[in-house]
């Protein structure tokens, strides 16, 4: 009696005395359950639309198509899941659409952030273009500017001859540097609000990472006896790396971590500042391989990561504490955050001080001894 056009709204109609409830017409909203997908709600006028969604299986996003399974109007609909990489934005209708397409038909929405695909069909939000920040720390051949307090960076020198002091030739944003031709120095800018960089002398280098605040293709400088030097991460790994033997490693997965113990890794995106326990079982940036299951203390901060010596870890200036507390991610909680740690549904990683062990560097080495799982 009433075409489906004229009832596309949801409301009532008054019939004499009847009251007929009218359903609108459906949002086309595909799920998907690992391959399965379910054009839920999707009709004819959907049909070669790309939407994206959460799949239940594994909580990761996808980009599913939707299509007609005949050529008759009445015939169901299907969605697939689509899996060659490409990139994808958001339009006005709801729905997503290859970037390129997007482009040219104008179809993208504003400025908003797309949606990276990977062959394999997994989608990551790209970082909104409007958050982007670049380097503001430079160095224009007269002097430093745009540099905040606490701000490291890699600068080029040339030696000065005849007691003459050393002159800057520029930062140096990459790695590489070994290659530069005269003296690689790391400098550190203090002062607020007038900040001033300046060289940080060789004895007070600690072994271990520097945020760059000069570069944004290294983002750390990495420090060992050796020397300083950006750390090159440009080639994003698929997976994280952690295996047991490259802890203290940095590398780039969505964010840039770091390796703590086998199968653990820390990001290094301002959000996880703390201490943890890193395995010094193998060697690496921070310490010969202890060739045991020994693990010292990682400081991270938003600026810098280095090992804790025992009279960073001392309890009231004396005295080391036996007995310290992770979560399994290897942060370690102190007395006045147990609260935080001891709670319904998680597990508690007890660490022992290794009395026994040599420690000529002033590290303090833990080993794990029991776990409890609150409930």
């Amino acid at each position: 009696m009433f075409g489906k056009k004229l009832l596309s709204v949801v409301g009532l109609l008054f019939l004499g005395s009847q009251i007929i409830s009218v359903k609108g017409e459906g949002v086309c909203a595909p799920t998907l359950n690992g391959d399965t997908c379910t054009p839920a709600e999707c009709e004819a006028g959907d049909a070669d639309k790309l939407f994206l969604v959460i799949n239940k299986s594994d909580s990761e996003s996808y980009i599913v198509e939707v299509k007609k399974t005949g050529l008759n109007p009445e015939d169901p609909m299907e969605c697939n899941k689509i899996t060659t990489a490409a990139n994808y934005c958001t339009t006005a209708g709801g729905n997503v659409m290859n970037t390129i397409d997007g482009f040219c038909e104008d179809g993208c929405v504003g400025t908003q952030p797309t949606y990276s695909c990977k062959a394999g069909g997994i989608c990551t939000k790209d970082v909104d273009p409007r958050t982007c920040q670049r380097t503001t720390c430079k160095y224009d051949g007269e002097g430093f500017s745009g540099c905040a307090n606490g701000d490291y960076l890699i600068v080029e020198e040339t030696p000065g001859v005849g007691g003459a002091p050393a002159t800057v030739v520029g930062l140096i944003e990459k790695e590489g540097a070994e290659e530069a031709g005269n003296d690689v120095k790391l400098y550190k800018c203090t002062g607020e609000p007038a900040v001033k960089c300046g060289k940080v002398s060789d004895e007070d280098i600690e072994v271990g990472y520097y945020k760059n605040a000069g570069s944004i293709t290294s983002p750390y400088i990495k420090c060992d006896s050796n020397g300083c030097l950006p750390v090159n991460l440009s080639k994003e790994e698929e997976e994280d790396i952690c295996d047991g033997s490259n802890n203290g490693v940095l590398f780039f997965n969505n964010v840039v971590k770091i390796c703590l113990d086998s199968g653990k890794s820390l990001p290094l995106d301002g959000e996880f500042t703390g201490k943890y326990f890193m395995s010094m079982k193998e060697a690496n940036l921070f310490g010969e391989g202890l060739n045991a299951d020994l693990y010292a203390a990682l400081d991270v901060t938003d600026k810098e990561i280095h090992i804790l010596k025992e009279k960073d870890l001392e309890n009231e200036g004396s005295t080391l504490e036996m007995y310290r507390y992770a979560n399994t991610n290897n942060k370690i909680f102190g007395k006045t955050e147990k609260s935080k740690l001891c709670i319904v549904s998680n597990d508690v990683v007890e660490f022992k001080l290794d009395s026994c062990s040599a420690s000529p560097d002033d590290v303090a080495y833990y080993s794990k001894s029991q776990t409890k799982t609150f409930e």
